[in-house]
Parts: C-alpha cells; structure tokens; sequence
C-alpha cells in the first residue's frame, strides 16, 4: 500500500508544480503580449489625455512589471511631456500595508514651456497629474538619470541626469527630493539640490520648491525674465525658494538668500525704483523676495563699488563725468517700496564741483569734489543722521578757483557778513572742505583746516594764503535731503534746488535780524 500511495503523491504534486509553472509561464506571455501592452497604451493615453507609447513590457514577479521605451507627447506630438528608457512598477510594504513604487531610469519629464500651449499643459494637470495618488497606492518613485525641465512665468529650471526620490504621504501630498550635476545646461563641480512639496490633487500645485546650489555663475540661475535684464556676471551661492499663490491669499513669491559676488548692478537693478544702477556689488543676502514678479524686500549688507553718481542723482548728468562713489553697506532694508533702514559708510570721488556749484545759482567753481561717508543712517526713507567730509581738489594742471559770488553766497549764509566788496570776481582757493553732522534735521559744519581745525575754506590773495572762513558756532535746519535724490522717477530740476537755497538763505536772514 505504501508504494501506489508515494506514487500517488509524486504525481500530485508533479501535476500541482507544473500546473503553477505553467500558469506562471502564461501570466509572463500574456504581459508580454502585443495585446497587453495595446490595452496599457490605450489606457495610459485615455487617462492623461495625450498620446502614449511604449515599447515593450516584461514581468519581473507576479507584482512587478518593467516598461521600456515609454514616451507621453502632447496632442499634436510636437512636444515630449514624458520619455524613460526603463520604468519599473513594483509592491513594497509601508508599516505592513501593501503600497506600490515606481522606479524611473534614464529618461525625460518637462513641468511645462511657452511653447506647449496652456490649455494642453492644464488638461494633462486636469486629467493625469491631477489624479489621486492615495487611491493609487503610491509611496514612492525613485528617479535616476531623469533630464527634468521646469519653465515658469519668473524662471526656468533644467536639471540633467538627476537622481534623488519623492516620497508620497496618505493623503497623497508628496515632497521630491533631487540632485544633478548640470543646471540649466551647465556642468557644476559640486550638485544641486531641489526641494519641492507639492499637491497633484486636482491640478498640480507646487506649493515650495527649494534649489540650494553651490558656487556657480548668476548667469545660470536663469533669471532674466524676473530681473528684466540679460545677466552675465557675478557668481551666488545660496538657496531660491519658490512658492505658489494658495487658496487663502498669499500670491506666488520667489526668495533669495545667499552669498553674490561681483555681479553687476546694471543687470540686477532693473526693478528697483529709479534703476537701473552702474557699479558692481558684492553682497551677503538676508533676504531678496520678489511677490508677483516685483520687488517686495530686499535685506543685505556688502560692499557696492563704481556706483555712477549720476544714476542716483539726476542732476548730477548734466556732466559726462559725474564721479562715482565705494559704498560699504552695514545693514539695508527696503520693504513695500521704503527704505526702512540703510547704514552706510564709504566716499564719493571725482565729483564736479563746476555742476555742483552751478547748482545753486551762485557762480561756480572749478576741480573735483571728494565726500568721505563716515557715516550715513537712513530710517523709514529719511535720513536719521549723517556724517560727510567734504572737500574740493584743484585741477591738476591749473589752479582752484571759485567765483566771488559763490563764496560771498556761503559767507552771508553762515556768518552773516558780506564779502562782495573786498574780493575780486574770481578767486584761487588753496583749500576748501567741511565736516557735514547732521542729527534730525538740524546740520552742524566743522571745519577740516587751519591752525585749530575750524577752518572751512583758505584762499589766495596777493600771494598770502587767507583762511576767510571759519566754522560757524551753530546748526541749520534743513530739509529732508533724501528727497532730492531718491526718486528718479520724477527728473531733478536743478531749479528746485536754487529755489530751497533762497528760501532757506531768506528764513535764515530774517531769523537773524
């Protein structure tokens, strides 16, 4: 009894292994079948509404299939939304519940172009992005060589060769976590890495997307649409971060932080108020954010250098050489279209004193003027205080002079006296300069010369050297100085100026007497 019953069992589970081989070996051809990768490619194309394909499909369990050569285009076929050499959809266990990863290899996915019509990127969103990847299962897709391209209102992203992950939570919002060697076409020493939350609900919404990089061209952020310049110098190293509007109000903002070096002025100051500026800057970035495409805050200290006068003072343009002026930035702040706090210090050089003196409509003089910022504060677009050395170089081949009205014109104001009678028309100054302390509106002038250093001009006469103007034992007020120069919006009128000088120089007469 013993043999027909091991024989019995032999042929049983003979009958039992062949009949799970066999089904198995059925299962593999069906997968494998032009039939099964049609109704996939049918399926695929009705759900996201474009055109798909897929070369072929391989089982590699009873829950994991491999497709090759998958490619998704837009209606017309002009444009790949999607294209991967090797796509593998597999079970994984989260926390003992059965979910499903899919791993991407050597492909392609654009996040939409200005070429790709809206309406064709928005029913993509709608009808395959948009599904609920809760009711997928879906927790997570790794990514290796994946060339993703992301083309925004504000800027543009190209990562080439990306590796990295997103992982998705329960209800379905997910964060992708990538890195690339390339940035918008350009090869980097050191990798990229892109942050970025989002929701596919029923659109895909890209709630903060976060690009930390390392050390690498300005030029390479891709910028230019947001900066309304072609920028091509200077280098940054820090993080954007980019969010969209949401439901409750906030609008799309990008954010800047990091470390800008020697990147040009003319090509980032576009957006400010009365810009562009020329001159260079080199800067530690707190915080750039830009709301809808316009400048909503700016934070920063650094060093800003060959910054053209003229382009800050309008007036100051009625000369071909208007100087220029180092500044180091201690700390600004401009918020909502105000500077709600600016510490400068620095110097201006190579200014001329024939435009600036001309100014005032009280003759003029000739050579260059240097101002020395020892310090300068500016709060809520008001100057709080403020510390300048002023002094006037003589031309290098001929001597200094200043015409008797200007420097009778400075004496009535300061002293009250009148030297019209005793000097001639024009007048060889040896040294003129000033000591400028302004506090809340009212100035205070020091002199820099002379044998106890309250000397604020020395001239020339008769071969002797006269200094005919002392400091004077008192404080001016004066206006808000930084209207005169901060909105260039609104031309300068030189006019505007002389008219101040003869009111003041009038109120400062009748206190007088």
């Amino acid at each position: 009894m013993m043999l027909p019953r091991r024989k019995l069992l032999l042929v049983v589970t003979l009958f039992g292994v062949g009949g799970s081989l066999a089904a198995t070996v059925a299962y593999a051809a069906y997968v494998r079948s032009s039939a099964y990768r049609v109704d996939v490619v049918t399926e695929l194309s009705h759900k996201l509404g474009l055109a798909a394909s897929i070369d072929s499909i391989h089982p590699l369990s009873l829950n994991s299939r491999e497709f090759r050569g998958v490619r998704v285009m837009v209606p017309d076929g002009s444009t790949a939304v999607f294209s991967c050499d090797r796509a593998v959809w597999r079970d994984v266990s989260v926390e003992g519940r059965r979910r499903y990863a899919l791993d991407l290899s050597t492909g392609y996915l654009l996040l939409g172009t200005g070429q790709w019509r809206s309406s064709d990127y928005q029913k993509m969103l709608d009808s395959g992005l948009g599904h609920d990847f809760s009711r997928l299962r879906l927790s997570e897709i790794h990514m290796d060589r994946m060339d993703l391209e992301w083309f925004h209102p504000d800027f543009r992203l190209t990562l080439d060769g990306a590796y990295g992950e997103v992982l998705f939570n329960e209800d379905g919002t997910g964060r992708a976590t990538l890195n690339s060697r390339t940035l918008n076409g350009v090869p980097l020493d050191s990798p990229v890495s892109v942050s970025a939350s989002f929701t596919p609900g029923s659109g895909l919404t890209f709630h903060e997307v976060v690009l930390t990089v390392p050390t690498l061209p300005l030029s390479v952020l891709g910028l230019d649409r947001l900066l309304q310049s072609t920028v091509t110098q200077g280098t940054f190293q820090g993080q954007l971060v980019y969010r969209e509007p949401s439901a409750d109000g906030v609008s799309r903002t990008l954010e800047a932080a990091g470390r800008l070096e020697d990147a040009s002025l003319l090509e980032l100051t576009q957006p400010l108020p009365g810009g562009p500026y020329n001159g260079r800057v080199s800067a530690t970035l707190d915080q750039v954010r830009f709301v809808d495409g316009r400048l909503d805050e700016l934070r920063f200290q650094g060093n800003l250098s060959g910054v053209r006068l003229g382009d800050v003072i309008h007036a100051i343009q009625a000369t071909q050489d208007e100087g220029t002026a180092d500044l180091r930035i201690h700390q600004a702040e401009y918020r909502n279209g105000v500077i709600r706090y600016l510490s400068v210090s620095g110097r201006a050089d190579d200014i001329s004193a024939e435009t600036i003196s001309g100014l005032l409509g009280h003759g003029t003089m000739t050579g260059r003027l240097q101002v020395r910022i020892n310090s300068l504060i500016v709060v809520d677009d008001h100057i709080q205080s403020a510390d300048l050395e002023v002094h006037a170089v003589a031309p290098p081949d001929q001597p200094g002079t200043i015409d008797r009205d200007a420097l009778a014109a400075v004496a009535k104001e300061l002293f009250g006296f009148d030297l019209q009678m005793v000097l001639p028309k024009k007048i060889e100054y040896v040294e003129l300069g000033a000591r400028l302390v302004l506090e809340r509106g009212r100035l205070r002038i020091h002199g820099t010369h002379g044998p106890d250093g309250r000397t604020v001009a020395t001239i020339r006469l008769f071969g002797r050297d006269w200094p005919v103007l002392r400091a004077p034992d008192r404080t001016f007020e004066v206006p808000d100085l930084l209207a005169l120069v901060r909105d260039r919006l609104e031309p300068f009128d030189a006019a505007d100026l002389r008219r101040w000088w003869q009111e003041h120089h009038q109120q400062s007469q009748d206190t007088q007497d």
